[in-house]
């Protein structure tokens, strides 16, 4: 037995415990804890407070130990913005360490109280929104049109504005003449010249394919014609039935054997 620390009542009950550099411990954890836990669960131990329960755990990207947020001074709520974690004893031997963060929820953003628990705190989509979800974004701008609405604002002017706007639905990589690279999320209407560019690409490569094939062709069917005169009998050769595809494919590999 042994005495509780914060919240937990008691610590009675044995179960493993993935502890430092791996090793399987077996501790005593409290009865709430070891009740709700399937007979496989294997709990990470936190390598500040050495303990074991259910709390949220993350783990550090260059030690690879494992910190209770609450031990590294996190909120919970961050739990899903975290990007990369990096523990206070990995960045003080290396300053340029640090803790990463995702793009945040437009709508947490911009809650009366951001940090509280009914603030969204889930990452936004990246570039093709600034929102978690659908609805996210839905409520949010409901919410905004309804003090634009109260402080005076002319709603019809607002939807005249924003009517033909288009969901992305991709992002493109553009790549300038110095080498640089830009991102941007791109509605249908205005992928439809990059698609129209990639796809006389594409035809471009089947036509090059297919002089390759005919040129091999040529090359296997003159060597036939010239084994054949050698030998005095039929010089069939079954690799000239190949289809241009797997022509193409096997390349001048189609000539050894000559």
């Amino acid at each position: 037995m042994g005495h509780c620390q914060g919240i937990l009542p008691c610590w009675d009950i044995a179960v493993e415990v993935f502890g430092l550099d791996g090793i399987i411990l077996s501790m005593q954890v409290p009865s709430a804890v070891a009740s709700v836990l399937p007979k496989s669960q294997i709990l990470l131990l936190c390598f500040v407070c050495q303990t074991a329960d259910l709390r949220e755990i993350i783990n550090c990207q260059r030690c690879n130990e494992w910190y209770h947020l609450d031990c590294a001074r996190l909120a919970e709520v961050l739990r899903d913005l975290i990007d990369k974690f990096y523990c206070s004893i990995c960045r003080h031997d290396s300053p340029n360490l640090q803790t990463t963060f995702k793009s945040r929820c437009r709508r947490g953003l911009e809650h009366l109280d951001p940090s509280s628990r009914e603030a969204c705190h889930k990452p936004a989509r990246g570039l093709l929104s600034k929102y978690c979800s659908d609805w996210c974004g839905f409520d949010n701008v409901k919410q905004r049109l309804h003090t634009f609405a109260a402080s005076g604002g002319n709603t019809d002017l607002f939807w005249d504005n924003v009517k033909h706007a288009q969901k992305p639905e991709a992002v493109v990589l553009s790549h300038d003449p110095l080498g640089s690279v830009t991102l941007r999320a791109q509605s249908a209407n205005k992928l439809e010249p990059p698609r129209a560019a990639l796809a006389e690409v594409q035809r471009h490569r089947s036509a090059i394919a297919r002089n390759d094939a005919l040129f091999l062709r040529k090359c296997l069917l003159k060597l036939a014609i010239d084994r054949a005169s050698q030998i005095s009998q039929c010089g069939f050769d079954g690799r000239l039935c190949w289809d241009d595809e797997f022509v193409a494919d096997r390349g001048s590999a189609i000539i050894e054997g000559y």
